[in-house]
């Protein structure tokens, strides 16, 4: 019975030694101090802090970020920039960055061309007055305007279709855009 003892005792000491030599290769080493960042659990081994990547929250992390960038993709306003990106590349221009000011913008007009149907404002002002009651600076800018389409292609296409709308969308000058959508009427704000 002795010598079953020892066995074991044999056995457990090699399992021992074998997972201590696995821990420190599992182990992610993080440049600096890691302790205020939740993606780094501590454990002790002999006497030292290690830091280990705590993969299940990291994993977490960034599922979350997908899924944020692919909500904000599937919005109706980022996916008529994507589709009007589309065309000027197309066209071998450069891409329109989405401003978040100009979106703002556009928003307001698409709430005041439910109203009246126009590029005059519901307050008879023109629609790039709307800029300026944002503070948006601007050397060049555009405006298009539409009703009645139901998706970001249908809207962008009927832009595309129609020489005036489509001229905007293809200008080499602009370099920004804001889209606004209120149910079906939807606004493109352009400016350089």
């Amino acid at each position: 019975m002795g010598k079953k003892v020892q066995k074991f005792a044999a056995v457990l000491g090699v399992l021992v030694l074998g997972m201590a030599l696995c821990v420190p290769a599992a182990v992610a080493e993080p440049s600096g101090d890691p302790s205020g960042d939740p993606t780094y659990d501590t454990k002790t081994f002999c006497g030292q802090h290690r830091y280990f990547r705590n993969e299940i929250q990291v994993s977490a992390e960034k599922a979350k970020a997908k899924a944020q960038k692919e909500r904000e993709a599937s919005q109706p306003p980022q996916r008529v920039v994507n589709l009007v990106n589309a065309e000027r590349r197309k066209a071998g221009l450069r891409e329109l960055t989405l401003d978040s000011r100009l979106k703002e913008a556009a928003q307001v007009r698409a709430g005041e061309i439910t109203r009246i149907f126009d590029h005059t404002r519901p307050n008879g002002q023109d629609c790039f007055s709307v800029l300026d009651q944002m503070g948006i600076r601007y050397g060049a800018a555009a405006e298009n305007i539409a009703a009645g389409q139901q998706t970001p292609e249908a809207v962008v296409q009927a832009w595309m279709n129609s020489p005036g709308h489509r001229e905007n969308i293809l200008n080499p000058a602009f370099t920004k855009i804001g889209v606004g959508v209120t149910g079906t009427y939807w606004v493109q704000l352009f400016t350089s």
